[in-house]
């Protein structure tokens, strides 16, 4: 887990340049800049960065929460969630989004039964 937070962190870092990561650095971009680089083919960096934020955002929850909600959750699940919320709410910001679904995923977690 370490290794993920310190590859993130070297992650936003490494693009001080771009408006973009300075931005995912906290998680303020619009819903309207995700659903824009997820569409755009020329925005593949951008994509990437905002992928790598809502997954870094929702394993700092998970280890926040002790909470393993993100098991057996495929990461293309995650990212046509977000694409549903944002299209549908474009004026929110991903981080909304992000604990939105973080919520779901807790929820669906403790609603199935655990096999012993």
């Amino acid at each position: 887990m370490k290794k993920i937070f310190s590859l993130l962190f070297l992650f936003a870092i490494g693009f001080p340049c771009c408006s973009a990561a300075t931005d995912l650095v906290v998680g303020t971009i619009s819903c309207k800049e995700w659903v824009e680089d997820r569409t755009t083919d020329t925005n593949y960096i951008n994509k990437s960065v905002d992928q790598s934020w809502v997954m870094g955002f929702l394993s700092a929850y998970a280890e926040t929460t002790k909470t393993n909600f993100l098991a057996n959750v495929k990461p293309q699940s995650i990212y046509s969630w977000m694409d549903k919320y944002c299209g549908s709410q474009p004026m929110k910001k991903i981080d909304d989004g992000a604990l939105i679904l973080a919520h779901q995923l807790i929820q669906r977690m403790k609603s199935k039964p655990t096999t012993n």
